[in-house]
């Protein structure tokens, strides 16, 4: 992954790093994304290859690496990408922010599933509730949908500070099983 600059690199890396762990918020700053369109294909390729793309985007909402890119660059996105002196260990996102809210989104690549990976989250969660706007906090709740067949996921959103509140029927749609689920 291709970064803008070294200097914004180690401005960000102060603030958003932690237990080696280091942020990058993919945003555009004075009229320019903060990692090109080569760099979110590769990202999304390798999110493919895993696998990860028919477990994360099971609602079909994002089937190429197009789709990706054009979600990545939503006003109504608000994606952060993880990653250590190895390269990139995933990476998570916000939708429909409001009213202090937001739906949290968590694509963590195999090479950093374990211990890793919690730390991931739990450095993402901190950042989240960093946000600030005139010196407030922007989100008090993140909110996550997660089919309950999901097991592994649900284990992990646990792990690192969600509460599963219940299930609601029917309201998952699982696209490349074509049915719907609850979550």
């Amino acid at each position: 992954m291709q970064l803008k600059s070294q200097e914004q690199e180690s401005q960000l890396s102060t603030v958003l790093s932690s237990n080696n762990i280091k942020l990058w918020p993919f945003s555009k700053v004075d009229d320019e994304w903060t990692l090109n369109d080569e760099a979110l294909f590769f990202l999304y390729e390798k999110i493919k290859s895993q696998g990860l793309d028919k477990v994360v985007f099971y609602d079909g909402s994002v089937n190429n690496w197009m789709e990706f890119i054009a979600m990545m660059k939503s006003k109504e996105v608000t994606p952060v990408i993880a990653y250590d002196d190895t390269g990139v260990l995933g990476m998570a996102w916000l939708t429909a922010g409001h009213n202090e809210w937001a739906f949290g989104h968590f694509c963590m690549l195999k090479e950093s599933w374990g211990k890793k990976s919690l730390k991931i989250g739990k450095v993402i969660m901190r950042y989240w509730f960093s946000l600030k706007l005139n010196d407030k906090n922007i989100f008090k709740t993140i909110i996550g949908i997660t089919p309950p067949k999901n097991e592994k996921a649900l284990k992990y959103i646990q792990k690192i500070g969600f509460n599963l509140l219940g299930e609601i029927p029917n309201v998952g749609v699982i696209s490349f099983a074509n049915k719907f689920g609850d979550s």
